[in-house]
């Protein structure tokens, strides 16, 4: 009951009805804050809540993890790759919204209607381009223009990585088959959907050393508009799974343990010219800038991981662990400056003045090295190497060393000491033409 002496009399209503009457009181509606009229664009129509974005999102982020790792072992380079936005948008606005050439792909999606986009920047597409070509460091200065034939089928094989990744990131909602239905330099002319059909637009940043672009993947709401609430509910199970299962990781380990991979002993990554991989013959000498002193590169599926001492144990090769290599260090593996350099045996002659149409490819540089051993084991056991421990290889002290360019064995020789550096002689030589063409797939 309220209190009497905050009850208003009758005599101070009446007095009060009176001052408003008269005016003497203002009477207004008092605003409610936080409402905002806009209004409704139906040109841009909200068929996907925010929640459902977010899950988008979060799948993305799934995406984006795998594709770092898968695309880091392909480059044989530390890159960083993440979600930068999820937006709805129409299709002219994420048409408008890319560089002009760029490197776009229409992907079939089946059994999913319509078509999915991908698109690479070509700021980093370039670069991309010339780490697969084994270039130690790419042109800070990128090329304005459509790529070349050769260009889109080297990066044809970074995109074909993307795409795996896409298909096992969506099979826990939908299998779907993605696969490379058109290319097109000018997004512009590509009237794949209506300007104002709604898609959604996710931006992935993609960073390799110093160069840093977008990957912009487009998505049909028509073409995913009936799994939303299944993407919803996969991506909050999967959150909670992770969230109720701290134990979870170490089980996964447990059941990776016994997975096999590949462990390969080798010098340290230096450049050659595609020209003198041309002319390379038996009793070619290659003399590398690896200081004999210098420790060698112990490389996991082709990551570098670890620096280690050669030696022998049973009249076989040997290293012994010596420290771990820090990504951000590539210099450490990689020497961008150095170029091995190819002393022609007396049986070998140059080949004759190619066209000039393929002088500019034959004096690009690719990356090479010597590897000493290789060998698979298991994943308990590469997780388990420290310092002072000994990997020991099936090869003979006496077997030759495999010569691998962009890590395709191309030749074989034995090793050699050239000065107080070391050289390989090249004993068998894989044919020249299917070397420089293997070397463009």
């Amino acid at each position: 009951m309220a209190e009497p002496d905050k009850i208003l009399s009758q005599h101070e209503v009446d007095a009060l009805l009176s001052a408003i009457d008269s005016g003497e009181i203002e009477v207004g509606i008092e605003e409610q804050p936080g409402r905002q009229v806009m209004p409704y664009d139906f040109k841009r129509p909200e068929r996907v809540a925010r929640d459902q974005l977010r899950a988008i999102e979060t799948l993305h982020d799934v995406f984006a993890r795998d594709f770092q790792s898968a695309l880091s072992g392909q480059l044989r380079s530390v890159v960083d790759v993440k979600v930068a936005s999820v937006d709805q948008l129409t299709f002219s606005e994420f048409i408008n919204s890319l560089p002009n050439p760029t490197v776009f792909t229409v992907l079939s999606c089946e059994p999913l209607e319509g078509s999915f986009i991908f698109e690479l920047n070509p700021i980093i597409a370039f670069p991309i381009y010339e780490r697969l070509l084994g270039a130690g460091r790419a042109s800070s200065v990128q090329p304005e223009r459509p790529l070349s034939e050769l260009e889109w089928n080297v990066l044809g094989t970074v995109i074909d990585t993307a795409l795996e990744r896409m298909k096992k990131v969506w099979a826990d909602v939908v299998d779907v088959n993605f696969q490379i239905r058109t290319r097109e330099s000018n997004p512009q002319i590509m009237q794949i959907f209506s300007a104002n059909e709604p898609v959604i637009s996710v931006v992935l940043e993609l960073a390799m050393g110093e160069h840093k672009g977008y990957v912009n993947i487009c998505i049909p709401v028509m073409s995913i508009e009936g799994l939303m609430e299944k993407i919803t509910a996969h991506t909050w199970f999967a959150s909670r799974k992770r969230e109720e299962s701290p134990g979870q990781e170490t089980a996964i380990s447990r059941q990776l343990a016994p997975a096999e991979l590949t462990v390969s002993a080798h010098l340290a990554i230096e450049s050659i010219p595609m020209e003198e991989l041309k002319n390379l013959r038996s009793g070619d000498l290659l003399a590398t800038n690896h200081h004999q002193a210098a420790p060698l590169i112990v490389s996991i599926e082709g990551r570098p991981k670890f620096t280690a001492r050669i030696g022998a144990l049973r009249d076989r090769r040997a290293v012994k662990i010596s420290g771990g290599i820090d990504p951000s260090r590539e210099p450490v593996v990689l020497l961008p400056h150095a170029e091995l350099r190819l002393q022609k045996g007396e049986a070998g002659a140059f080949a004759e003045t190619p066209p000039a149409r393929v002088d500019h490819i034959l004096s690009l540089p690719v990356s090479a090295t010597v590897v000493l051993a290789e060998k698979p084991v298991p994943l308990r056991f590469v997780l388990g190497l420290r310092p002072g421990d000994i990997i020991e290889f099936d090869k003979g002290v006496e077997t030759p060393l495999d010569f691998e360019v962009t890590g395709r064995k191309i030749a074989r020789g034995t090793a050699v000491k050239m000065g107080e550096r070391f050289g390989i002689q090249i004993g068998h030589v894989k044919d020249a033409r299917e070397t420089v063409r293997s070397l463009g797939t």
